[in-house]
């Protein structure tokens, strides 16, 4: 649902008054948001992996099913968060935009 005219207008009114108080929270706001840093991100699922681990083996210890489930759960997780945070940002999967350069094997009739 798109806005108004009116409304498109109002919404630059505010934003010009909200310029001309604040500037310095006009330009923070104008930012994108700050992800998470992939530091504290990995640390995180590192600890989940290995306190997985420690659960599945207390787990199969005690001859524990649903401890070992639950252990084995948790350590995938964190597996799998771990994973992504790996490596260079070009391997992930990324939606990009299709390159005009590039022609395809297409007949155009």
């Amino acid at each position: 649902m798109s806005l108004s005219r009116r409304e498109r207008g109002q919404l630059n009114e505010i934003g010009r008054q909200l310029l001309e108080d604040d500037p310095q929270l006009a330009a923070r706001l104008g930012q994108p948001p700050r992800p998470a840093s992939n530091g504290w991100i990995l640390a995180g699922a590192v600890l989940l992996t290995s306190t997985g681990f420690v659960i599945l083996m207390i787990g199969a210890a005690l001859m524990s099913t649903a401890l070992g489930a639950a252990g084995f759960i948790a350590m995938a997780a964190g597996g799998s968060i771990a994973s992504r945070r790996i490596g260079s940002p070009r391997l992930r999967w990324v939606k990009r935009p299709p390159n005009p350069e590039v022609r395809h094997n297409t007949s155009v009739e």
